[in-house]
């Protein structure tokens, strides 16, 4: 399954994650990075409805929504510190993929 900037692989060696590089998209920002007990997803040209999701290292997804505002806050305080991966997408599309962190 490929998301964005990130590929999940699921192999005899167990689940694994592969950084892709050179995929940009200005069009979001991620914010605080790392965080402490919330992020600000915020979309610069806010046009159509679009779907939030975040998975562990792991591939487990541990939130979802749907974005109708141009900033959304996601509440990260109860969360386990570590890595996350957020993916941004439309009905047709995957518009963002990033990394962050919880601390």
């Amino acid at each position: 399954l490929l998301l964005g900037e990130y590929t999940f692989a699921n192999s005899a060696d167990g689940l694994g994650i592969d950084e892709k590089k050179n995929t940009t998209n200005n069009n979001f920002k991620i914010y605080p990075n790392p965080s402490d007990n919330f992020i600000w997803v915020e979309k610069n040209q806010f046009d159509a409805n679009a779907e939030i999701e975040i998975f562990d290292l792991t591939g487990r997804l541990v939130y979802q929504e749907n974005m109708t505002k141009k900033k959304t806050k996601i509440n990260t305080n109860n969360w386990e510190s570590g890595t996350y991966i957020i993916t941004i997408s439309d009905v047709h599309n995957l518009l963002f993929s990033s990394k962050f962190i919880v601390n």
